[in-house]
């Protein structure tokens, strides 16, 4: 109801209280997809560009969402990021960017970390790649994106020493960070073909295919980690 109403609701201009019938279907069911999604468009028709693209990706990552809707969402995550960092936009240093030497260092022994264990991959070297993700893993200060990184590493690892149930979750924590990384849900894809759970499968490398259409559209517009 509350869905259909924010719908109805922005159709007729009336944004804010579209907005507000969207934060009530999200707070009925936060693991519906669409409640995110008409958030999301109601936040973007009040032009809070940051929030709104929050907002899709969170319908994105929802498992309920239906494989026929993605490349419409990744439209709108783009969409969104565009309008959120226009050209010649400088973002604002977050709250909390500065992290001192200490945090610094910690920083870049977690990078170099992230590089052994790419060296270790390349030459078939699962075991060692893994301990080095791990010790990456344990660094504080390593930055989202090199998380969602590791992650993917660590899946694609578990894989090849035959662990699909710890590809699918190491795969889970990255689109958890990024979900339009497309190398993550191509690795995710796989560990469900070998865990026999095809629907999911071909939902997820349906999902890799529209992310990667997408970038390829976009170019560097394209905000997401869809060629990570």
């Amino acid at each position: 109801v509350y869905s259909n109403r924010s719908h109805a609701l922005s159709k007729l201009g009336r944004f804010q209280q579209a907005l507000e019938d969207a934060e009530r279907c999200v707070a009925a069911d936060s693991r519906w997809w669409k409640g995110f999604y008409r958030l999301g468009e109601a936040l973007m028709r009040l032009e809070r560009f940051e929030e709104a693209h929050s907002a899709f990706r969170r319908s994105f990552a929802c498992r309920s969402c239906p494989s026929d809707r993605c490349p419409e969402l990744i439209k709108k995550l783009a969409e969104a990021r565009q309008k959120a960092d226009p050209p010649g936009h400088v973002a604002p240093a977050r709250a909390g960017a500065e992290v001192g030497y200490a945090g610094l260092a910690a920083g870049a022994v977690g990078y170099a970390e992230l590089a052994a264990a790419g060296d270790a991959m390349r030459q078939g070297r699962w075991g060692e790649a893994l301990r080095a993700l791990d010790a990456c893993a344990g660094r504080d200060c390593v930055a989202d994106m090199q998380k969602v990184k590791m992650h993917t590493m660590r899946a694609a690892a578990h894989m090849h020493m035959g662990d699909s149930r710890s590809a699918l979750r190491a795969a889970d924590s990255a689109l958890a960070l990024d979900p339009l990384s497309r190398t993550a849900r191509v690795v995710r894809g796989k560990a469900l073909v070998a865990l026999g759970r095809y629907h999911e499968s071909l939902s997820c490398l349906d999902a890799a295919d529209a992310i990667e259409e997408e970038r390829l559209r976009l170019g560097p517009a394209f905000g997401g980690g869809g060629a990570g």
